[in-house]
């Protein structure tokens, strides 16, 4: 390989090259413009990460924690090859994962048609899953206005339709009646009827 292939790739930006000179092992491949051969280098870090399994871990933990919205992406676009690449087997898990947790389908369930509700009239805000088993914890499994256990729905304590927005802080759980007789209706007016407020 011509004597100036590493600073021409330096120069272009690029982080490896091609030489055709073997290295001390007597691979002939790409080498990085900074460490030396590709292969090498990826043999040392292999070997490296089957003695040390718990470092490794450990600097994937840090790496998603300080690239949490690159590795968020990276995670979905992952993902949507899986699902492209074979949509049938995603059905099947989708169905199978959705029978053994009805609880946790219906709230995913709720998260995305409320979003999807609050993108269309662009009210803004956005909770999720862990919003609501918080909300939960809170309440105590109860409903927010008669305080029974009874199923929870998601509540919007200022409607989406009167303004209100998908965030958290405008949450609450209802029983299935209680959220039905509230409606969309304004929280002061619903509190004035049943004798909250006068």
């Amino acid at each position: 390989m011509r004597r100036g292939a590493r600073y021409e790739a330096r120069q272009a930006g690029l982080s490896r090259y091609f030489s055709d000179k073997p290295c001390p092992k007597g691979h002939i491949g790409e080498r990085y413009v900074v460490g030396g051969c590709v292969i090498c280098n990826l043999a040392r870090s292999t070997a490296s990460a089957k003695r040390n399994p718990e470092k490794v871990k450990e600097n994937l933990r840090r790496y998603r924690e300080t690239h949490r919205e690159k590795c968020r992406e990276d995670d979905r676009v992952r993902q949507r090859q899986r699902r492209a690449a074979n949509p049938e087997k995603h059905r099947l898990e989708v169905k199978k994962w959705t029978a053994a947790n009805p609880d946790k389908s219906r709230v995913i369930g709720r998260v995305k048609a409320s979003a999807r509700r609050a993108l269309q009239r662009g009210n803004g805000g956005k909770f999720t899953t862990q919003d609501i088993e918080r909300l939960r914890k809170i309440q105590k499994d109860c409903c927010a206005e008669c305080k029974k256990r009874k199923r929870l729905t998601v509540d919007h304590i200022i409607p989406l339709s009167r303004g209100g927005t998908n965030d958290p802080r405008n949450l609450q759980l209802l029983c299935g009646s209680c959220n039905s007789q509230k409606s969309h209706k304004d929280p002061i007016a619903w509190a004035q009827e049943n004798g909250r407020l006068l």
